[in-house]
C-alpha cells in the first residue's frame, strides 16, 4: 500500500541527496541519543538489527528509538528523511513468530477501520522475507500514570466518550478489539486528541453465533442471588451455622469495620460517621 507521503519521499530522493545525521529533527537528535543502549543479544542494536532486514525502511525514514515492546511487536519511532517536514511515524515491527493470518487480519482492522473515530490507521507496509513492519501515524502523549490523578469530572467525560466513540467504530464491524487498556488508548493532553492502537489481538465476532440465551441464564443467576440475599429466611440460614456454634462475631465485625476505614482512606474520602451529642 502506497501513500501520498511514501510517494512525495520516493520521487524527492531523486532530486536531493541523500539525507545525513545533521538532517534530523531537533527532537529526532535528542531521542536518538537515548536508544544507543538498546542491544541485541548479539551486541547490535535493535534499530540497526531491523534497517539490516529491512533495507529499503533506512531509505526512506530515520528511526530515532524503541518507544514501545511487547510480545508481538516492537514500535519505533520514525520520521521522513526526504520531507522537510515534523511529522513523526510509529513503525511497528511484527515478531517473525506470530502467525501470517494474525499479522494480515491486524492490517485489514487498521485498512477498513481505521483513520477515523480516533481509530489508528496505516499508511505503509513492508515486508522482507519475515520481516514485516506497519508504518503508522504517532501520536504525542503523555503516561497514564502521569495524568490519572490529575483529571477533573470534565476531561474524564472527554476521555471516556473518546474512548466509547473507538469502540463503538470498532463494535460496528463486529470486530473486538480484546486489548482495551490505557496504554493503548494514547491520549495528548495539550491538543486533546485520542487514538486507539495496538489491534494484534482483535478477533471477528461470528454474527450467526448467539450468545445471548448464556447471557440470560447468568442474569437469572444473578437476580436469584439478589433475592436470596434480601429474604430474610436466607440470611437466618446463612448465619445458623456461626450462631449454632456460638461463636463470637466481634473480631469479625473489628474486622469489617477495619476495612471501611481503610477503604476510605484509600480513595481519599473522609469516612462519614453518626455521631449524637
Amino acid at each position: 500500500m502506497t501513500t501520498i507521503a511514501e510517494k512525495a519521499c520516493v520521487s524527492s530522493m531523486h532530486k536531493q541527496p541523500q539525507s545525513t545525521k545533521n538532517d534530523i529533527p531537533e527532537h529526532g537528535k535528542e531521542i536518538s541519543k537515548k536508544s544507543v543502549s538498546s542491544k541485541t543479544s548479539s551486541g547490535e542494536s535493535a534499530i540497526d538489527s531491523l534497517l539490516r532486514k529491512l533495507p529499503d525502511l533506512d531509505s526512506i525514514f530515520h528511526i530515532h528509538e524503541k518507544i514501545g515492546e511487547g510480545t508481538f511487536s516492537n514500535v519505533y519511532l520514525a520520521s521522513l528523511k526526504c520531507v522537510n517536514s515534523n511529522r513523526q511515524f510509529a513503525i511497528k515491527h511484527l515478531i517473525p513468530t506470530s502467525h501470517p493470518k494474525r499479522m494480515q487480519y491486524e492490517l485489514d482492522c487498521l485498512n477498513r477501520i481505521g483513520g477515523k473515530d480516533n481509530i489508528v490507521s496505516c499508511d505503509m507496509t513492508m515486508r522482507q522475507a519475515d520481516c514485516v513492519v506497519f508504518v503508522m501515524p504517532y501520536l504525542k502523549h503523555q503516561k497514564f500514570a502521569d495524568y490519572v490523578l490529575q483529571m477533573t469530572v470534565e476531561e474524564t467525560r472527554l476521555y471516556m466518550r473518546n474512548l466509547l466513540l473507538a469502540l463503538r467504530r470498532v463494535h460496528s464491524f463486529n470486530i473486538i478489539h480484546r486489548d482495551i487498556k490505557p496504554s493503548n488508548f494514547l491520549y495528548n493532553r495539550h491538543t486533546k486528541q485520542f487514538l486507539l492502537v495496538d489491534f494484534g489481538l482483535a478477533q471477528k465476532v461470528n454474527e450467526n453465533e448467539n450468545s445471548l440465551p448464556n447471557l440470560s441464564a447468568k442474569r437469572k443467576r444473578e437476580d436469584d442471588d439478589l433475592e436470596n440475599a434480601e429474604n430474610p429466611k436466607v440470611k437466618r440460614c446463612a448465619l445458623e451455622p456461626v450462631v449454632g456454634n456460638k461463636q463470637d462475631l466481634s473480631g469479625f465485625a473489628k474486622q469489617s469495620q477495619h476495612s471501611n476505614v481503610l477503604s476510605a482512606n484509600t480513595i481519599k474520602r473522609p469516612l462519614t460517621t453518626n455521631s449524637s451529642n
